[in-house]
């Protein structure tokens, strides 16, 4: 499996468990924070009862044991 493969799979799987979450949770992809000096993606934001989550999905070719 190529790193490109493996990353679709992982975002797929994200995407999959992230439809699992309870409705009252907020789910909001690619949020741009600009800064004068720099700026960040946030790729996954979850927002919710229990609080906000920053969500980093990375997930490389391999196999899992």
């Amino acid at each position: 499996m190529t790193i490109n493969e493996s990353g679709k799979r992982g975002e797929e799987n994200l995407a999959y468990n992230l439809k699992l979450l309870p409705s009252e949770y907020k789910v909001i992809h690619n949020v741009n924070l600009n800064h004068r000096i720099e700026s960040d993606e946030f790729y996954v934001t979850v927002i919710g009862p229990a609080g906000i989550f920053h969500i980093e999905n990375k997930n490389e070719g391999g196999r899992m044991a």
